[in-house]
């Protein structure tokens, strides 16, 4: 086989090959496009240790942050929005965020472990491990505080 002829082929097979590439990612993203918000699954790894942020909590917080996500297409839906909504929650330490094929919206949470509570008359406030402050939780305590409690007036 000359050697044009084989640069010949070998442009043919690549431009071929691009193709179907392109073809295939374009109909990944129109199947994806008709995927809807199905619901939501969402996970608080530590809810044993500490109980400040429910499923529902989370649930409620961003139905009033993004209203309904019910039948939405998947491509309306930014997770990464959501994650930091969800991470700018004063109790959350981290959050992951991601939507699977099926139009499942899955929310890993893990909750602060505060170390110290500070108690004032007028409210409070916990300190965790990384010396992050945040505030006394309405619908829930911790557990157990790691090293010590400290009551101020």
């Amino acid at each position: 086989m000359k050697r044009s002829a084989r640069y010949i082929s070998a442009a043919f097979f690549a431009g071929l090959m691009s193709l179907l590439m392109i073809a295939a990612f374009t109909a990944g993203a129109v199947k994806r496009s008709r995927v809807t918000w199905d619901r939501t699954e969402i996970t608080i790894s530590d809810s044993m240790d500490n109980d400040f942020i429910s499923g529902a909590d989370i649930g409620a917080f961003l139905d009033s942050r993004f209203g309904s996500l019910k039948g939405r297409p998947v491509p309306e839906i930014s997770v990464t929005e959501i994650e930091k909504a969800v991470d700018g929650r004063s109790a959350v330490k981290k959050s992951e965020v991601y939507m699977t094929k099926d139009g499942v919206l899955h929310i890993d949470v893990v909750q602060r472990t505060p170390m110290v509570r500070f108690q004032k008359k007028d409210g409070g406030f916990y300190a965790d491990e990384d010396g992050f402050l945040f505030p006394l939780q309405k619908n829930g305590t911790a557990s157990c505080i790691k090293h010590f409690a400290a009551n101020s007036q």
